[in-house]
C-alpha cells in the first residue's frame, strides 16, 4: 500500500512546482486572512495532486495494470484515501514555507505561523472533499467524464473561501464560513477543530467503504 502512495507521487514529481506556484499565489490574495490561507491554499494543493494523479493513471492505463498484479483492490482504494493526507501534508508545509519566508522578504505579506487548528481545519477540509469525490472516481474510472465533477468541486472551493476573503456574498446574509464562525464561536478553537476532524474521519469512513464496495464489483 505504502508503494501504491509512493507511485502516485514519483508519476507527478514534476507538477510539484505547482505547490509552491498556488503557495504563493494563495500568500498574495489572502495574506491578510491566514486560516483561510492554510485550509484553502493546502485544500486546493490536496484535490489538484489527486486530480492529476488520477489523469496520469487514466493516460498510462495505470488500473489494467494494477488489476494484473497480485494487488488487493480494496488496498488500491485504501491508498487512494491515505494519499490525501500525504498531499494535504505537503501542501501544509509548502504555505508554512512560503508564509515564514514572507514574513522576512516581503513583510506587507507576512502571515502568522500556522497552529493546531489551521492543521485540522485543512486536514478535515480536504479529507471531506475528496471523499465526496472518490466513489464517484471508482465508479467512473474515466479521466475525461471526471472532468466537469472535478471543475464543479475545484470552483465550488474556491467560491466558498473567496466569499470569505473578497466578501463577494449576497448582501443580506453574511459569508457562509463567517456565519457558521460567528454561530460557534463559544466553542474553544481546540473542541472546533477536533470537531471538523471528527466530521472529516466519519466522512472518510463512510466514504472508503462505498467506494471499496464499487470498486470491489466493477469489471475493468
Amino acid at each position: 500500500m505504502f508503494k501504491l502512495i509512493v507511485k502516485d507521487l514519483l508519476i507527478q514529481k514534476k507538477y510539484f512546482l505547482f505547490i509552491v506556484l498556488f503557495s504563493l499565489i494563495g500568500l498574495f490574495f489572502v495574506h491578510s486572512h491566514p486560516a483561510v490561507y492554510y485550509a484553502a491554499s493546502s485544500t486546493i494543493i490536496a484535490y489538484c495532486c489527486i486530480m492529476t494523479a488520477i489523469f496520469l493513471d487514466d493516460k498510462n492505463n495505470s488500473q489494467l495494470l494494477l488489476n494484473s498484479l497480485p494487488i488487493r483492490r480494496r488496498d488500491i482504494v485504501l491508498a487512494k484515501y491515505l494519499s490525501v493526507i500525504v498531499y494535504t501534508a505537503a501542501g501544509l508545509a509548502a504555505t508554512a514555507l512560503i508564509g515564514g519566508l514572507a514574513s522576512v522578504a516581503a513583510p506587507s505579506y507576512a502571515v502568522r505561523p500556522a497552529g493546531f487548528f489551521d492543521i485540522i481545519a485543512s486536514l478535515g477540509t480536504a479529507i471531506i472533499l475528496c471523499s465526496i469525490y472518490f466513489p464517484i472516481y471508482f465508479k467512473l474510472i474515466n479521466a475525461r467524464a471526471l472532468a466537469p465533477i472535478n471543475m464543479f468541486l475545484l470552483c465550488f472551493v474556491i467560491n466558498i473561501f473567496m466569499q470569505n476573503v473578497m466578501g463577494f456574498s449576497n448582501p443580506y446574509n453574511k459569508p457562509p464560513l463567517t456565519y457558521l464562525l460567528t454561530m460557534w464561536k463559544w466553542v474553544p478553537d481546540w473542541a472546533l477543530a477536533m470537531a471538523v476532524m471528527v466530521i472529516g474521519l466519519a466522512f472518510m469512513s463512510a466514504s472508503l467503504i462505498i467506494s471499496s464496495v464499487i470498486y470491489q464489483n466493477k469489471d475493468l
